[in-house]
């Protein structure tokens, strides 16, 4: 996983953060108290703020704030008020190597792969895209790479989200759920767009699958290659020394690799969908 800007910011530019002029979280939260904005968490990343979730209160509109590195907005005793949760990076965590780390990974994992599917779609936009989930948070930057965040502490609120930086969010913040309602049903329409023909592409494997599924029987199978193995082994027996051997030992190979195949073919097809099982 790369580092993104503010990572590397706080990682490796202490000197020129102490030059930074540092704002105040309260006057954030004094703006949004009186535009009846909520605000539903506070990310911070060594003591810096870089996420906020926020609702509309008037329209339930429930979005993520970005705070660029230019904005440095130290986490101050006003967090203690709202729900607070500190952000470390994959690097920092590696001495967990319990069962459970390893499905957060996995997890984690899964879906930075499915945001990326979705980066050309709003890499030109203002908009960006964030996951969040209870022990991780996985968005689309604003350089167009994905990255993630592992949560200190974990989050009960789980979700998909738009993201919009806090000086462009600024600019239009009194229309801000409206305008965000109105990309919402583009993007939609564009995504719908895009499984409707994605859906007629894969429509026939997924239905070749679903037949070999349902007609799968492990002893049927296993029957079959036995009696098949066994009938060639008795045709050797009979044509031991004769030209037609040859033929023998041509269809000996090709059940020996047919079978092969299919078990194959069922081991991939149950770990494709051992992959995808949490998406439906």
């Amino acid at each position: 996983m790369s580092l993104s800007e503010d990572q590397v910011d706080t990682n490796q530019n202490q000197n020129i953060e102490e030059e930074q002029e540092i704002f105040e979280l309260s006057n954030l939260l004094s703006f949004f108290q009186k535009s009846k904005i909520a605000v539903n968490g506070i990310f911070t990343y060594d003591n810096r703020t870089l996420f906020l979730l926020l609702m509309y209160l008037n329209t339930g509109i429930e979005f993520l704030l970005y705070i660029p590195s230019r904005f440095n907005i130290k986490a101050d005793h006003n967090v203690s008020n709202y729900t607070h949760i500190n952000l470390s990076i994959e690097e920092e965590d590696e001495s967990s190597n319990t069962h459970t780390a390893s499905y957060e990974q996995e997890s984690r994992k899964r879906t930075e792969n499915m945001l990326n599917g979705f980066v050309k779609i709003i890499s030109e936009g203002i908009y960006k895209l964030g996951v969040i989930q209870k022990t991780y948070m996985t968005f689309i930057n604003r350089h167009n790479t994905v990255e993630s965040y592992i949560f200190i502490n974990p989050f009960i609120t789980t979700g998909v989200y738009f993201i919009i930086d806090l000086e462009t969010f600024y600019k239009m913040a009194s229309s801000f759920d409206r305008d965000l309602l109105h990309f919402e049903q583009l993007f939609t329409n564009k995504i719908l767009s895009n499984v409707d023909v994605q859906i007629n592409n894969v429509l026939p494997t997924f239905t070749k699958m679903y037949i070999d599924l349902k007609n799968f029987s492990s002893r049927i199978m296993s029957s079959d290659y036995s009696k098949r193995v066994d009938r060639l082994s008795n045709l050797m027996i009979k044509f031991k020394g004769q030209s037609k051997i040859t033929d023998v030992y041509r269809l000996m190979t090709q059940s020996r690799i047919d079978n092969l195949k299919k078990l194959i073919y069922f081991e991939e097809l149950i770990n494709f969908l051992k992959d995808i099982k949490d998406v439906v």
